[in-house]
This record gives structure tokens, sequence and C-alpha cells, in this order.
């Protein structure tokens, strides 16, 4: 949607494109203007409303069951993407295929 769509928080499509998402099994809606975004990434706007990204990431993750891991060395913290309830051998599995044959302890 447009900048003043997006402020507004709706325009003449929201409610139709609800009303769909609704017929078809439901869901989140986020609203989202690709222009206030890219307004908000370089810094055109003086005064902005929290970006719509961060919300969409944390949908996409819950509607997915997906959770973050973290793991951590002397030279580096990574973040994995895992399905959420999964096993720490599977979970060392997204790292390297090897990791989840061989997979001995996890410490907490």
């Amino acid at each position: 949607m447009d900048v003043d769509s997006y402020h507004k928080k709706g325009n003449k499509y929201l409610v139709k494109v609800k009303n769909w998402v609704d017929s078809h099994g439901g869901g989140q809606l986020i609203p989202f203007s690709a222009d206030y975004e890219r307004k908000i990434a370089s810094k055109e706007l003086e005064e902005t409303s929290p970006s719509a990204l961060n919300r969409i990431v944390k949908a996409c993750y819950n509607t997915l069951d997906l959770v973050h891991y973290f793991t951590v060395g002397e030279d580096e913290v990574r973040q994995w993407t895992v399905r959420k309830n999964s096993k720490a051998p599977q979970a060392a599995g997204i790292i390297h295929t090897d990791f989840e044959k061989g997979y001995i302890s996890c410490d907490q």
C-alpha cells in the first residue's frame, strides 16, 4: 500500500484482502508499504512508525514453526533456524549433516 494508506492503517483493498484470507483458511494480515520501508531504510523520514518487517519475519517463523538457536565459538556467534521442538541432534544436523550422525552431547 502507499505511505498515506499505511499511516491510516488501511485502504479500499485491505478489507477485501482480509475477507479473502478469512475465506481461505484465515491467518494473520500485516499491512505493508514497500515505499514506506524504503523511506525508513534511506532515512528520508524524520519521524517513523516501526517497520513492519520485524512483525512479518516473526509471523513467518511462527506460522512455519521455526525457532532460532545459536552456536558460540571463540571468534564468532552464529544463528541457525530449526523447526520448533527439534531434538539437539537434528538441530546439529542443520549445521552439518555429519554432526547429526556423530552427535555426542549438548551443554546448557
